[in-house]
């Protein structure tokens, strides 16, 4: 009995067959779940659809006019991270201040190029503000090489004298992008969806970098499953707060505070950013906290110059504002810029600033 062997043209149909519907399946993955908008989302797999945000929010409208090059004087020297990118807190401080600012970055200016400047020896800023993500900065001080001087921080020598006249800044709202042409498409993250989510199914985990938990409430975020929320799962290493470490870096900050306001006209402050899952961790089921005392509480102790962004944020969060954090990202959404702009305000005047003149 003879069989009839396929011909190689039929195995070359077959493949291509099957090459189309797979093809054809992430692209109908790709248009179903939108495009890729925060670093949750992407790094995690998940579907805009289902975490991406519904509420417009702020941009500037003309970022690009800042300067970007220390070579002038400026009321403010931002030294920050990712959450400084964007430069909406401090646009929102400039506004309710009139005050100048210029952002540097840690990933790429030195500290030691900043304090060295000959514009910030000669005529150095009124403020300084070290801006950085909580879960960073024990890694933070650690690594800017700050010799550790003193635990103890230099009382001032001189009282700070600020007058403010608002001015405004010209923001837009904008909307979340679910428009995509097919040559957007992407074929490479429709993949790593439809594989999450089948681990998610069959294991009750995707092993990626982002975790998924249920909240008791469904009315802090604005995306359609708001009954959630995405986490990095690295902010559940305990390393993070290592003991010995963390003392170094504090250490480190009480030191650099005393350097930079040894020269008797510049205010250090230290503007940390609470991680979204501290933000909102009385609200996450099944909550395995690795239980840390305070960062803030620390920050207090050791004199600091301390923003209470935190209390801020879980006052809001409290209040059931939305979007205080994107769903779909580790970083704030427009309220969450507001309130960080709004700390260093509210600390300005709590130590006492004078002659505080608001003008429209």
């Amino acid at each position: 009995m003879n069989t009839e062997t396929p011909s190689p043209k039929k195995y070359l149909l077959i493949l291509i067959i099957l090459v189309l519907s797979g093809m054809t399946l992430l692209a109908l993955t790709a248009l179903y779940i939108q495009p890729i908008d925060g670093n949750l989302t992407r790094m995690g797999g998940y579907s805009e659809r289902d975490f991406g945000w519904t509420i417009p929010q702020k941009s500037l409208v003309n970022k690009s006019a800042n300067h970007k090059t220390y070579d002038k004087y400026y009321d403010i020297v931002v030294y920050g991270d990712s959450f400084s990118k964007q430069e909406l807190w401090q646009s929102f401080l400039s506004e309710k201040t009139g005050f100048s600012f210029l952002t540097l970055y840690w990933d790429e200016t030195p500290i030691e190029d900043v304090l060295s400047n000959p514009t910030f020896i000669s005529n150095p800023p009124k403020l300084f503000i070290f801006e950085t993500g909580e879960g960073a900065f024990q890694n933070r001080f650690l690594t800017l090489n700050i010799a550790c001087e003193s635990k103890q921080v230099t009382e001032s020598r001189f009282s700070w004298n600020f007058g403010f006249i608002e001015k405004p800044i010209e923001f837009v709202e904008k909307n979340r992008n679910i428009d995509m042409s097919l040559s957007d498409i992407n074929f490479k993250f429709a993949f790593l969806f439809l594989k999450n989510s089948l681990f998610r199914y069959l294991f009750n985990d995707d092993f990626s970098e982002v975790i998924r938990f249920s909240l008791t409430r469904n009315d802090l975020f604005s995306n359609n499953k708001s009954e959630q929320i995405l986490l990095l799962r690295t902010w559940f290493d305990s390393k993070l707060w290592n003991k010995n470490y963390l003392e170094k870096s504090l250490c480190a900050v009480t030191s650099l505070q005393n350097s930079i306001q040894s020269n008797g006209s510049t205010l250090f402050i230290l503007l940390s950013i609470p991680d979204k899952s501290n933000a909102y961790r009385q609200y996450i089921a099944n909550y395995d906290s690795h239980g840390f005392k305070s960062l803030a509480q620390q920050l207090i102790e050791s004199k600091v110059n301390y923003p209470r962004l935190d209390i801020l944020v879980n006052n809001s969060i409290n209040g059931g504002e939305k979007d205080v954090y994107l769903p779909n990202d580790t970083h704030f959404g427009t309220r969450g810029y507001e309130l960080a702009a709004k700390s260093i305000l509210d600390f300005l005047k709590d130590i006492g600033v004078e002659n505080v003149k608001l003008e429209k």
